[in-house]
């Protein structure tokens, strides 16, 4: 099973329930709120939006490599 865990940064995917959108992993934040939680910090190809996923490891995705041609 492919998750957004296993991306790494750089790369480009799509969600594996909405395949028709692409994102691109940007880097791995800690967030602190009375306890650390890591959080991915996404990219939107279509709009250039910024997205933090709280739960990376819950997150199904297709990794689509390096580069969108």
């Amino acid at each position: 099973m492919n998750l957004l865990e296993h991306v790494k940064n750089g790369q480009y995917f799509c969600l594996k329930e909405n395949p028709t959108k692409i994102y691109k992993r940007i880097n791995n934040r800690i967030r602190v709120r009375g306890i650390n939680r890591l959080v991915v910090r996404v990219k939107s190809v279509e709009n250039g939006n910024f997205i933090d996923v709280e739960r990376p490891k819950n997150v199904t995705v297709i990794p689509l490599g390096g580069q969108i041609v």
